[in-house]
């Protein structure tokens, strides 16, 4: 039995209370690994963990919007959960960003919505915001 795909080549995963494993390579070829949750094709929702969480702080979140339709993604920043740890020790704003970066151009389609919870404000900033996710509606509810 193959595994269905979507556009892009993503595997679809029938079960949306499930998530599948994604490995994305972030900033100075970090690895980074999250979980998508419903169909690939379906308008993408990013979700950001906090400091001192992983990707897992979403799975119920993303198991509810996959449901109501939505393709969500959760993401373990370096160092978090089953990301690696960066060689350099730089856990910077900057190099979260630059992560962001390189996982939203391996996406097959920009982010309909974002969604975090980085408590930090280099993060939240307006360069942030402005420059690194080209969305422009609230997550749904």
């Amino acid at each position: 039995m193959g595994i269905a795909t979507a556009q892009g080549g993503l595997p679809v995963n029938q079960d949306t209370s499930v998530g599948y494993t994604l490995n994305f390579t972030g900033h100075n070829k970090i690895k980074l690994t999250a979980d998508r949750y419903g169909d690939p094709t379906a308008p993408t929702v990013l979700f950001l963990h906090g400091g001192g969480q992983t990707r897992h702080a979403w799975a119920q979140t993303a198991t509810r919007l996959a449901k109501q339709g939505y393709c969500a993604i959760t993401l373990d920043a370096r160092g978090h959960g089953d990301s690696e740890w960066s060689s350099d020790g730089d856990y910077s704003g900057q190099a979260l960003s630059k992560d962001l970066l390189a996982v939203l151009s391996q996406l097959p389609a920009p982010p309909h919505y974002r969604w975090c919870i980085y408590g930090r404000p280099d993060i939240h900033g307006n360069h942030w915001r402005e420059q690194l996710i080209p969305c422009t509606r609230s997550c749904p509810r």
